[in-house]
């Protein structure tokens, strides 16, 4: 296994030959290019955009992931997060509001079932969502994000 960082030196693959129009480099992580056949690639990049291939990619490892794991409550409110973000709120709310009743505790579970109220335009169940999570995590980066995008703003003098 070859990794940055592993070790002092790198071993770096390459090819070399012509490049054709329409041709597409995509660099990877390896948890998804390690759960996903390369096979799957051409399918999931289609003639989308970078960020419709990318959240393609994202959501297929993530459901390649929770095939392998479905009781992961944390892959599974990452993939809330994912389908929130890309639009797809009923999909990211199923995921979130299951990722929140796998694991009730999981601070990351309660963070994308605030996000999946907060898709909705229902703020004062996020509220509470957000704020039993900050009671867990005080020091928690996106829990306090959350909230104080949710402040109510002062008035300007």
């Amino acid at each position: 296994m070859r990794a940055l960082g592993a070790d002092e030196r790198v071993l770096v693959d390459y090819s070399q030959g012509e490049l054709q129009a329409g041709d597409v480099f995509i660099l990877l992580t390896d948890g998804v290019h390690g759960s996903l056949p390369d096979r799957k690639f051409p399918a999931l990049l289609g003639n989308s955009s970078p960020q419709q291939a990318s959240e393609a990619l994202a959501q297929a490892a993530l459901k390649r992931s929770l095939a392998l794991r479905p009781l992961h409550a944390e892959t599974r409110a990452k993939l809330a997060g994912v389908q929130l973000r890309a639009g797809q709120v009923d999909e990211g709310c199923k995921e979130a509001m299951q990722a929140a009743s796998q694991a009730p505790n999981s601070v990351e579970a309660m963070l994308s079932e605030g996000d999946c109220y907060l898709a909705r335009s229902e703020r004062e169940q996020a509220l509470s969502v957000l704020r039993l999570a900050a009671a867990l995590a005080p020091e928690h980066r996106g829990v306090q994000q959350r909230l104080k995008a949710l402040a109510p703003q002062k008035p300007a003098r």
